[in-house]
């Protein structure tokens, strides 16, 4: 990895430019909280970095901010449950995002899956990494300080999805020692899991915040 780079834990100092970085590297087809609006996810982040039951760690390269991993205890949808009140403003400001389908379908999946699922697993529910930050390798370097952080903290099992053309980030996560998971498989995504795991991955240049 090159110089100039660290990843410490995410402050709510970090939520504006966090925002900023998941409208560079998202779209409403590749991250369906795009069509919530910049207000709803200004305050996701602003959960996930203050919320004991949720952490982000974040890349910066020399000094600018490229890459994120928010990850929270429980299943993806906890978000919305978490954050009612921004989620109703954001439907009530566009009402039409109640008439897409993948956002049903997505939402009502997830928590029909996850329900079958035993445990209280971590799930790292949005991994943003721009284009230099994926020059610069820290996709990799982020899931490993992601994992460093749940052990911290006592989360053993750790359970995610990715799309399934995604063919790097498949091999990315195989190397970090996740199975693919067919439990929560669904809707052009594959569950990925890691199991309890004697301890986190050497390498990352995480810090404490």
């Amino acid at each position: 990895m090159s110089s100039g780079i660290e990843i410490p834990r995410g402050r709510l100092d970090d939520v504006e430019g966090l925002v900023d970085l998941h409208y560079r590297v998202f779209d409403e087809r590749t991250h369906l909280t795009m069509l919530f609006g910049r207000g709803f996810l200004h305050a996701a982040y602003r959960w996930y970095s203050d919320s004991p039951e949720a952490f982000t760690v974040v890349a910066t390269v020399k000094g600018r901010l490229e890459g994120a991993c928010a990850v929270n205890q429980g299943s993806y949808y906890m978000v919305f449950t978490k954050n009612k009140e921004a989620l109703v403003r954001a439907i009530l400001s566009k009402p039409s995002v109640l008439l897409s389908r993948a956002v049903w379908r997505r939402l009502s999946t997830l928590r029909l899956r996850y329900a079958s699922t035993a445990g209280n697993p971590a799930y790292p529910a949005y991994l943003a990494v721009s284009a230099a930050g994926r020059e610069a390798g820290i996709g990799k370097e982020l899931i490993i300080a992601a994992i460093a952080e749940c052990r911290r903290r006592g989360w053993v099992d750790i359970m995610t999805a990715t799309h399934r053309d995604n063919v790097p980030a498949r091999f990315m996560y195989k190397i970090l020692g996740f199975e693919e998971f067919a439990a929560i498989s669904h809707d052009g995504l594959v569950g990925i899991r890691l199991r309890s795991a004697p301890a986190a991955p050497t390498g990352t240049r995480s810090s404490p915040s």
